[in-house]
């Protein structure tokens, strides 16, 4: 079993109960329907350090807005200000604004 798990082939099912796994798991593979969701477990980890990665860049480009907004509030620019030059919803920037005081 060992053997077929590690390299997942028809000559490595040497029993009874892999060659029955290596079977099933060559209908999914033909299968068209199963196949695009057909996944190693090494493209599941790729896929899910893929997906922390971006939402780590989206946190941080979020911190960004957030820290660009800060100073120019501490700047004496106003929420409609920065709001327009920014291209922010007023909301967002006075929700920003609202948490700077709260901070206080």
């Amino acid at each position: 079993m060992l053997k077929y798990m590690q390299d997942s082939k028809e000559s490595s099912a040497v029993d009874d109960a892999t060659k029955e796994l290596d079977k099933y798991v060559s209908n999914v593979r033909r299968n068209p329907e199963v196949r695009g969701n057909y996944m190693t477990f090494g493209d599941r980890i790729d896929w899910e350090k893929e997906l922390s990665r971006k939402e780590g860049r989206e946190e941080g480009r979020e911190e960004g807005h957030v820290d660009v907004i800060e100073d120019m509030l501490k700047n004496g620019k106003t929420v409609e200000m920065i709001a327009e030059f920014c291209n922010y919803p007023v909301e967002y920037v006075r929700k920003i604004e609202e948490q700077m005081k709260a901070n206080v």
